[in-house]
């Protein structure tokens, strides 16, 4: 008998000796009949509809697999409609890494030891979306606190009444915990304060209508930054915290009132009340929040506070307005109008940002926006735009405004004033414009604006692109009597050649050779064709 034979015959007498004990070389179920009515799939095991008792389930499981270490497996999955409890030491000495109970709706009662005692220490996820309207959920906090090494609890819709103070002991791994359900409506002290690890903790969909000061209090200080989402609560608003919700957390903070993919509450948070959210960015310079798809009311005079710090304002990540100046603005004047009534203080009329977009707005009118002025305007995607009064920023605005930034892929603007709208912006450092329907840069396009940066001095020409656009082909050569006096001109003069497929065979270029310094003032220089292709140049011998 050849090798190859021998070994067929010892494979197949392996493959029969595993199939007499109900296992599989890749698969550790036992014989679906043992497993009946859950379902084993390799080392997953789901108990669904049709069943009543676990516990004869796994008691049969148990006694068909003779090897303790095929006892672990990944999964635990329990859903279905028919089962009403779990009772002690459900699962015999099978453990699971992971346990997800769904969707069992006749639930009322887990044993707090249900899971024995070696389950707890092996999983590392437990996640019980219950859909559960009649669990008893006394004992629910008693059942985590079993599981020593778990990363992440998750669960909801069980019943809960609140998160009671000092619902979790020491778990020391345990990095996430998300909770929600419309039946929870109040949270205690302290109930993360022993969870050292935690990163992440998201209250949502709940009917909660307060978080006083010492819930999201911990042991130690951690070096990390802790999120804590809470969205979808339609019962909390800008006012519905302590002071201190959020200060003693003994580490940096990321609040999240946005949203998981799953829900959000647009309408949770509309204002931040000063005295609520003002402690919390004092407290920590890393501390922000997280306002994306929320409708935020910048006229709210709430929320007038904001404006005046721009450190605050910038650490609002994902702010957008919900009013003024987002689509749906037609008329900007009326709405300008109406903020200058209501600030007395003429300093409190200094914003620092303008920003102008979406697709109604038409016409910007004469003196639009009152006398509110701005440090920066940005007008971008006003795709309807067809026309700027000479004098729509008044006279107030032009004297403070620092940038202004007009990218407007606005095909119908009238772009007849622009420059005339520009040289009223007389203390200006930056413009930026285009996709205006310009046709042509104007002789003298700009009058004196002593502030707008300018070439004064030495300059650095280009060629190579911003990030978003360049054209490789543009310089494969530069022509000696264009390009030599400028390089003369002023000795810190240079040209930026990055990505240019620049020729260096070309006898147009062979003036750069014959000076070194030249040669070192072209940045990024590469060669193109195949001699040098891939040499960057650094000096006159590499350039023929």
């Amino acid at each position: 008998m050849n090798k190859i034979g021998f070994a067929c015959i010892i494979i197949q007498a392996l493959v029969i000796i595993l199939s007499a004990i109900g296992l599989t070389l890749c698969d550790r179920c036992p014989d679906p009949e043992i497993v009946k009515p859950c379902k084993c799939d390799g080392y997953e095991i789901s108990c669904g509809d049709g069943v009543r008792d676990l516990k004869p389930i796994f008691e049969r499981i148990s006694a068909n697999i003779t090897d303790p270490g095929v006892k672990q497996f990944i999964e635990l999955i329990i859903g279905g409609d028919t089962i009403e409890s779990i009772p002690e030491n459900a699962f015999s000495d099978i453990s699971f890494q992971r346990i997800a109970i769904w969707g069992v709706s006749k639930l009322k009662h887990i044993h707090t030891n249900a899971f024995g005692p070696i389950t707890p220490k092996n999983t590392i996820s437990f996640v019980f979306w219950g859909d559960s309207p009649n669990y008893d959920a006394t004992n629910l906090y008693d059942i985590f606190n079993k599981f020593e090494n778990c990363q992440q609890f998750s669960f909801g819709d069980i019943n809960l009444k609140t998160i009671p103070a000092n619902a979790f002991k020491e778990l020391p791994k345990l990095e996430e915990v998300i909770i929600y359900g419309q039946s929870i409506e109040t949270i205690g002290e302290k109930p993360f304060f022993e969870l050292n690890a935690l990163r992440n903790v998201e209250v949502y969909k709940t009917s909660i209508k307060y978080i006083p000061q010492n819930v999201f209090v911990f042991r130690n200080n951690s070096q990390s930054q802790l999120k804590i989402g809470l969205y979808a609560n339609p019962k909390l608003n800008g006012q519905s915290f302590d002071e201190n919700a959020f200060t003693k957390t003994g580490g940096s903070v990321m609040l999240d009132f946005g949203g998981n993919r799953y829900y959000t509450d647009p309408n949770q948070m509309q204002f931040l009340d000063e005295s609520k959210f003002k402690p919390f960015l004092m407290a920590d310079p890393k501390n922000g929040i997280n306002m994306i798809k929320q409708k935020f009311d910048c006229n709210d005079c709430r929320n007038y506070w904001l404006k005046r710090n721009e450190d605050y304002l910038k650490r609002l990540l994902n702010l957008k307005c919900s009013n003024g100046l987002e689509d749906g603005v037609r008329d900007l004047k009326p709405i300008f109008e109406r903020i200058s009534a209501n600030i007395t203080d003429p300093g409190d009329k200094q914003f620092i940002d303008l920003k102008i977009g979406g697709d109604t707005i038409e016409s910007i009118p004469e003196n639009a926006f009152s006398d509110i002025s701005f440090q920066r305007i940005t007008i971008w995607g006003a795709s309807k735009l067809k026309h700027i009064h000479t004098n729509a920023f008044g006279a107030i605005t032009p004297k403070n405004t620092i940038s202004f930034i007009f990218w407007g892929d606005s095909p119908k603007y009238d772009a007849t004033n622009l420059y005339d709208i520009f040289n009223k912006f007389e203390n200006c450092q930056q413009f930026s414009f285009g996709d205006i329907n310009l046709k042509t840069i104007p002789a003298n396009a700009f009058k004196e604006l002593p502030k707008l940066e300018e070439t004064g001095g030495s300059v650095m020409l280009d060629f190579g692109g911003n990030g978003f656009y360049t054209s490789p082909n543009q310089m494969q050569f530069l022509d000696e009597s264009k390009f030599k006096p400028f390089l003369m001109a002023n000795p810190k003069n240079g040209i930026n050649m990055v990505d240019q497929k620049f020729d260096c065979n070309d006898c147009r270029n062979y003036w750069l050779k014959k000076n070194e310094d030249y040669l070192k003032r072209l940045i990024n220089l590469k060669c193109s064709n195949a001699i040098r292709n891939g040499l960057n140049i650094h000096s006159s011998k590499n350039l023929i």
